[in-house]
């Protein structure tokens, strides 16, 4: 049977291309661009290598990048921490971070747990038990480093996981909403409460969300560059001049975090919606895909990938608008980082090889006879 082409490819494609092009900008052509486009380019053929192995090869694949990305996030505790976070891997001119992958090999992991079996996975609630234990362990993890923003992506993008297993949804919908609801009821009231969890510098983006209006010069600067960066870029924004990228240097964080905004400054408006629809794109024609699947590893694969870019996405333009505390979300994969780019080439390429031969799902825990596509596949 032909292998079927992986729709989402495109748009992904384009925001990657994207990127690369707003870091060569913001860089002028230098060492950073220069890189960000040359790990894009392997990680675009990393993902199409991926995309046309064996199911069961790639299944392969991912379990190893799973368990080494958990091992990885051990590892950076026994090195010296880089500016006070132990996030990073330092291998001569490489820096590897770790959580990045682990975001990835976490769907790995979930997918394996609740796509075993026919879809059943381990039981409802064996299945839940074993992938609330494992997610929250990599989440800890990668909190006490800490990176909090990346805990908050890890845990978006595993209640998404949860949201398609069997677990009863009760449990997987009913109990974060409600922690989402108490979060906003009792606003600033939450400090007293998460103070002991959260260190000094996140304490105050959390208090100062809470009180924007009388935050004139403190950590909300970042939130007040970008909006005059993106309000200066009107309907079809002001290019990619030498004086917009000087002018663009009063916006902390840039490259990272605020790559929307520069979005906003360089393309304006109808930029920044064609950035959203791209993404919108990836992730609803991701959803599709996986609703052409019956239950098991590939389908959850797939919704591991659309909750990936569409957590990424969500969050960090919520930042840029000041709907949520700023706590470090990359807009990946438009934000420079090898890391978070490697990541998504491995996650798309997985997930395409899942639709080989039919849609079969490559756990080999699953029988194959009980296990078939809603539809044929041309």
């Amino acid at each position: 049977m032909r292998n079927r082409f992986f729709w989402p490819f495109i748009p992904i494609l384009f925001l990657v291309v994207a990127g690369v092009g707003i870091q060569l900008f913001l860089s002028d052509g230098g060492a950073a661009g220069i890189r960000q486009g040359g790990i894009a380019v392997v990680g675009v053929v990393l993902a199409i290598w991926l995309s046309r192995l064996e199911g069961k090869r790639a299944w392969v694949v991912a379990t190893i990048v799973g368990a080494l990305s958990f091992l990885g996030l051990l590892a950076v505790f026994a090195l010296p921490a880089v500016r006070g976070v132990h996030s990073w891997i330092r291998l001569g001119p490489l820096s590897i971070q770790p959580s990045e992958i682990a975001k990835v090999g976490l769907i790995f992991v979930l997918a394996l747990l609740f796509g075993a079996q026919q879809g059943r996975g381990f039981g409802p609630l064996a299945g839940g038990a074993w992938a609330f234990l494992v997610s929250g362990v990599v989440i800890l993890l990668v909190a006490i480093q800490p990176d909090l923003g990346t805990a908050i992506v890890m845990a978006g993008t595993t209640w998404v996981q949860f949201l398609a297993s069997r677990v009863p949804k009760v449990l997987t919908a009913g109990i974060p909403l409600l922690c989402v609801g108490i979060l906003f009821a009792l606003g600033p009231r939450i400090v007293p409460i998460v103070k002991p969890l959260l260190k000094p510098h996140q304490i105050e983006r959390v208090e100062n969300f809470f009180a924007q209006e009388k935050d004139e010069k403190g950590a909300n600067w970042q939130i007040r560059q970008a909006h005059l960066q993106m309000g200066a870029g009107g309907w079809t924004g002001s290019g990619f001049r030498s004086d917009v990228r000087h002018e663009l240097e009063w916006l902390p964080e840039q490259e990272n975090d605020f790559v929307f905004a520069v979005v906003g400054r360089t393309t304006g408006f109808v930029g920044s919606l064609v950035v959203i629809l791209l993404f919108m794109w990836a992730v609803l024609s991701t959803l599709a895909e996986g609703s052409t699947l019956s239950e098991g590893g590939a389908r959850h694969m797939l919704w591991g990938l659309a909750s990936y870019l569409g957590v990424h996405s969500v969050l960090n333009i919520a930042v840029v608008l000041a709907l949520v505390p700023a706590t470090g979300f990359p807009l990946v994969p438009l934000s420079l980082g090898g890391s978070s780019v490697v990541g998504l080439s491995l996650l798309v390429g997985i997930a395409a090889a899942g639709l080989h031969r039919g849609g079969v799902n490559y756990n080999p825990r699953i029988d194959s006879q009980g296990d078939r596509p809603k539809r044929a596949l041309q």
